[in-house]
C-alpha cells in the first residue's frame, strides 16, 4: 500500500512476452508520477527494495542521463571516447 502523498500509482509483478516466449521470472512494473506530473513506467528485477525508492533510482539517473545530453549538445561532443573520469575531464578540457 503506497502512502496518500506518495507518486507511486502502481506497484505490480509480472512475466514478460507472448505465450509462445514468455519470460520465466516474474518482472516488477512501477508506475509513477514524475516531477512535471507525468506518468512514468518503470520495469526491474528489483524485488527487495520499495516503489520509492525505485521511483527515486529512475529519477536520480534520468538527471545523469538530462546532464549528459546537455553536455553532447552544448559542448559539441557528439561521443564520449572514454569511461574513466580522467578521459571524461579530458575530454570535456578538450571542447
Amino acid at each position: 500500500m503506497t502512502q496518500p502523498d506518495s507518486p507511486i500509482l502502481r506497484d505490480l509483478t509480472c512475466r514478460l512476452g507472448m505465450a509462445q516466449c514468455r519470460s520465466r521470472k516474474r518482472h516488477r512494473v512501477v508506475i509513477f508520477r514524475d516531477y512535471e506530473g507525468r506518468e512514468i513506467r518503470v520495469v526491474t528485477d528489483l524485488m527487495q527494495v520499495t516503489a520509492e525508492q525505485i521511483a527515486l533510482m529512475y529519477k536520480a539517473r534520468w538527471q545523469v542521463e538530462v546532464f549528459f545530453r546537455w553536455i553532447k549538445q552544448h559542448l559539441n561532443i557528439p561521443t564520449l571516447f572514454g569511461t574513466t573520469e580522467n578521459a571524461v575531464y579530458g575530454q570535456l578540457f578538450g571542447a
